[in-house]
Formats: C-alpha cells, sequence, structure tokens
C-alpha cells in the first residue's frame, strides 16, 4: 500500500484530486487530503503522516506557494516524492527543472498516480518510465509520453468525496459537482483545450461522455 498526501492552500473541492484518490484506494492505497496555507502546519502534517508522495494540485498563481513548500520539504529532508499535477505543469512541464520538484504528472492523472502508486507499494523504484509522467532521478529528467486518453468513462471510480469530508466546511456544503464528459467538441485559440488536444492528438477521442446511468448512479450515492 502507497501512502499519498496531497496538499492545498485552496477551500475547494478539486474533482482531478477526487478521482485520483478514489481510484487510488480502489486499489487498496492511502489518500489523505490537507489544506493550508500555513506552510509550517503542513510540514508537520507531512512529517506526522509520512507519505511516500506530497502530491500538490498545481494551478498557476499557485505553483509559487507550491515550490515554496516543496523547498520546505526538501531543506528538512523529509523522505518523500514531491509531485505536481493539475494545469500548471501540463502546460508548463519545465517547472520540473526546479530543484525541489521530483515528479510532474501531465494530463489525465489517475492511471499514472495509480502506476506510480503500485510501483512503490512493491518498493519498486524504477519509476522513470510511466506515462504521462517526467521523473527526475539523479540529475537526468525522464520525459514520457502520453498515454492514451481514458476511453470509457465508466470504467472510472467516482470521485473520492469522502477525502475532503474531514472538514467541517465541506460536510456542509448544500450544492455538490458533478462531470458528465471530459474535451469539448471546439477548438477555440484562446482555450486551453486547444493545447491539451495538441497534447493528446493521436491518444483517443478527445470529447468522451459518461453514460447517463453512470451519472444518475453517481448522484444518487
Amino acid at each position: 500500500m502507497a501512502k499519498i498526501l496531497f496538499i492545498q492552500n485552496q477551500w475547494a473541492e478539486f474533482p482531478g484530486v477526487m478521482y485520483i484518490s478514489g481510484i487510488l484506494k480502489a486499489h487498496g492505497h492511502s489518500c489523505d487530503v490537507v489544506i493550508s496555507d500555513n506552510a509550517g502546519y503542513i510540514l508537520k502534517e507531512i512529517s506526522k503522516s509520512k507519505p511516500d508522495v506530497a502530491a500538490f494540485p498545481t494551478l498557476t498563481g499557485i505553483h509559487r506557494w507550491v515550490l515554496e513548500v516543496a523547498s520546505l520539504i526538501k531543506r528538512n529532508k523529509i523522505k518523500t516524492f514531491v509531485v505536481l499535477g493539475g494545469p500548471h505543469p501540463t502546460y508548463f512541464p519545465e517547472i520540473i527543472e526546479n530543484e525541489n520538484v521530483d515528479i510532474i504528472c501531465r494530463g489525465e492523472g489517475e492511471y499514472p498516480m495509480l502506476a506510480l502508486a503500485e510501483a512503490l507499494s512493491k518498493n519498486n523504484t524504477d519509476i522513470k518510465n510511466i506515462p504521462n509522467l517526467w521523473v527526475k532521478s539523479d540529475g537526468i529528467i525522464y520525459k514520457n509520453e502520453m498515454m492514451p486518453l481514458v476511453r470509457n468513462l465508466d470504467e472510472l471510480p467516482f470521485p473520492d468525496r469522502e477525502l475532503y469530508s474531514k472538514y467541517l466546511i465541506f460536510r456542509l456544503e448544500t450544492t455538490r459537482m458533478f462531470i458528465a464528459s471530459r474535451g469539448c467538441p471546439y477548438n477555440c485559440s484562446y482555450c486551453y483545450n486547444q493545447k491539451l488536444r495538441q497534447l493528446y492528438q493521436g491518444k483517443g477521442d478527445y470529447l468522451r461522455r459518461r453514460s447517463v446511468r453512470n451519472v444518475i448512479d453517481e448522484i444518487k450515492d
């Protein structure tokens, strides 16, 4: 079993984090989240939980704060992989060049993060060739190809909403977000979808929809 600790400073339920946690837990791995803008508190939580992976959902702008916390982790010699995922490393993968970042995950993160967790749980340190991941090892950056897009969205476990329920603010929330499709039928030049479509060129249909039954089942759940 691998332990993954998601770290963020925004009080929001990130769908990507919940989907990744959902598939990791379905395969027997442990996931938790800590939300705070207090770097000292975060460092204390990491030291206490001793995760195999400190995973940061990283938006542009937020990436500066992420790098500050990553620097603290490394300066305090905490043994954990610092992994950045989300929009910023997807579109600006050169962030892997920062000395405090071990791995970035580009694009859809469910199966790449599952592959990483499976390898770590088997004490397999050879993680350099996992698709979607750029991995830094002994000063060399291994830039792996993108795996195909998830073709059948119904095969993914429901997002792990319990991950955030430790916080009262989310338990009291009266609305919930549901995602019924991925991708976009349009290709507007000003939109991130154009870049993401290019990144996944030849990797499957960009626009995919969940079945109506699957969405209804999630809402009922």
